[in-house]
């Protein structure tokens, strides 16, 4: 039911605007004032939700279609369909008390508009790792939060494609059958994906694809395929990072002026690889119990590295190479550089 109101004063808090006519739907009251003019004080701007006990989707939705901003309250929500984020739209919950089961096998929250976000709540798949089994969507969107969120039990975690301006942040996720943990496919650009905990992804960990203006710092990813996986990135930090993988923990190909500080990485294919790279410094990183080359540099430019070790697995009765420089490299320096060889029980 919508309502036409002729000469009404809004306050907002930038001011007071004048108008003819308003028309207001549900959810906007307007009071009488004094001179018995129509004033309204203020637009609703955020609605609270608790769960029903069966499928929540229908009230999320709804709650999203007038309130920017939806608060999910304590207890287990149900969602038996996909819940589209559009633009300006934020769901939040409480916290680790908040939790959204997601018992379809298609997507949980889909964004497809800019500035929505997700935060401080957990999301929980259905345990059927099919590759669109996703938590978390969006596509062709700038200016995205997605914070303090706990993950589990999809295929593929968060996914996103040809964003920009994006902030993944205090995300504990694990145990995804299929895809990556956390993927972002540009082009796109400003990407910040920092304070990460990532526990078996079956491909990598952290996926960054055509990206300008990367920072990725504060994460730790164990058993999965891949650690950290950078493809034609640009302007690429990544930092703090601990890695426990079964496969290559750091990759980084066909990318420009990438700096990476204080990462080290642990397992029996431990290492760092850079490949067609120009412009890459590392320092301050290392490998333990590595049964591998622990760093290889293969093609590329202007590569330093500044103070890299690697602890070999003690087992080992003879050592691969510890750096390995491909011919195809120019301009490659090295310096502290060293290994701990491995001694025979």
């Amino acid at each position: 039911m919508y309502e036409r109101i002729d000469n009404f004063i809004i306050r907002r808090p930038d001011g007071i605007r004048y108008s003819n006519s308003l028309v207001i739907g549900p959810g906007i009251s307007v009071t009488e004032t004094a001179g018995g003019i129509p004033e309204i004080t203020g637009f609703p701007g955020e609605v609270t939700l608790m769960p029903c006990g069966n499928d929540d989707t229908a009230a999320i939705r709804a709650a999203l279609a007038v309130y920017p901003r939806v608060r999910l309250g304590p207890g287990t929500f149900h969602l038996g369909a996909t819940v589209t984020i559009e633009a300006g739209r934020e769901v939040v919950g409480l916290g680790p008390s908040t939790v959204v089961l997601v018992t379809h096998t298609g997507i949980g929250f889909n964004l497809t508009g800019d500035f929505t976000a997700i935060e401080n709540l957990g999301i929980f798949g259905s345990g059927d790792f099919f590759p669109g089994h996703v938590a978390v969507s969006a596509t062709g969107v700038r200016h995205v939060r997605l914070r303090q969120i706990v993950m589990a039990s999809f295929g593929r975690g968060i996914e996103l494609n040809q964003v920009s301006n994006v902030l993944v942040s205090g995300v504990d996720a694990e145990d995804f059958g299929t895809g990556h943990g956390i993927s972002v496919v540009g082009p796109g650009d400003q990407v910040s994906v920092t304070d990460i905990r990532m526990n078996g992804a079956h491909s990598a960990g952290i996926n960054l694809v055509l990206v300008n203006g990367v920072r990725c710092e504060g994460v730790v990813v164990q058993d999965s395929g891949n650690g950290i996986r950078m493809q034609q990135v640009r302007s690429a930090v990544l930092g703090s990072a601990q890695i426990y993988t079964f496969g290559p923990g750091l990759l980084v190909q066909n990318s420009s002026s990438v700096e990476i500080a204080g990462v080290q990485i642990e397992g029996s294919n431990a290492l760092f690889r850079i490949e067609n790279t120009s412009g890459a410094v590392l320092g301050g990183c290392g490998t333990v119990e590595s049964r591998t080359t622990s760093l290889t540099i293969r093609g590329g430019t202007a590569v330093t590295v500044d103070g890299f070790s690697s602890a070999m697995a003690a087992s080992l009765t003879s050592a691969p190479p510890h750096v390995l420089v491909d011919g195809g490299s120019t301009l490659v320096m090295l310096s502290g550089v060293h290994r701990v060889n491995p001694t025979t029980p």
